[in-house]
């Protein structure tokens, strides 16, 4: 191969290498934003549990379900479900754009898988 085809290998390897890195970090970021999302979903459920508990505690006794624990709960489920909203956002924003070919990782010969 002459020193013009090498250097043409090289850059398309070098490309292809990138792309992979792009991919695996894309992966990556969108892993911990899904990660994000099931803890807040988590925290949701334990703030509906903590007032079921509550609800059930408050009308055995006899007492009306109101108060500073349901408001405490409820604003643990208002915050953790702007939070879910804030990380789809974000997930939607970190999503690549294609490239016109399509592919992410173009071939030796110039042509995408």
């Amino acid at each position: 191969m002459s020193e013009l085809n090498w250097n043409d290998l090289l850059s398309k390897v070098s490309t292809a290498a990138h792309a992979a890195g792009e991919a695996a970090r894309s992966a990556a970021q969108a892993a911990r934003l899904a990660l994000a999302i099931s803890g807040e979903e988590e925290k949701i459920r334990a703030a509906y549990q903590a007032i079921g508990k509550q609800y059930v505690q408050d009308r055995t006794a006899g007492i009306s379900p109101v108060g500073p624990v349901y408001d405490r709960e409820l604003a643990r489920v208002r915050d953790a479900n702007a939070r879910i909203q804030e990380l789809r956002r974000e997930t939607a924003s970190a999503q690549p754009a294609p490239e016109k070919n399509g592919s992410a990782i173009p071939l030796p010969d110039g042509s995408a898988e």
